[in-house]
């Protein structure tokens, strides 16, 4: 007997109607199965748009996270000690009251 033609419809009530050991009702599940692993090879067309969204927004949350935990002063003594120690010095050096340098030829004879 020949199950391709038939549809989902028929191929249930043959299924229901025949005895599980029967060559007829192993002919109508195997084309349902058949027809199902066929259906199943085609991935849904929200798949693909999806993975590269799901992609996308990963990247953007490293860049952010990145972004906001090296802006923050803790994390930059932790990560960039010799950065700190750099913004230190400047700073120290900026408070330091400048000296003035003596004139060499101020005075003439």
């Amino acid at each position: 007997m020949d199950f391709t033609n038939k549809t989902d419809e028929e191929l249930s009530a043959i299924a229901k109607s025949e005895s599980p050991t029967s060559s007829i009702w192993f002919g109508a599940i195997t084309e349902q199965q058949r027809r199902q692993i066929e259906e199943l090879k085609n991935p849904h067309w929200s798949t693909v748009p999806s993975f590269w969204l799901l992609v996308i927004s990963v990247i953007l949350l490293f860049l952010t996270l990145g972004v906001i935990l090296f802006g923050l002063p803790q994390v930059q003594k932790f990560f960039l000690p010799n950065l700190q120690l750099q913004n230190e010095s400047i700073q120290l050096q900026s408070k330091e009251p400048k000296q003035q340098k003596p004139l060499l030829n101020s005075h003439k004879r």
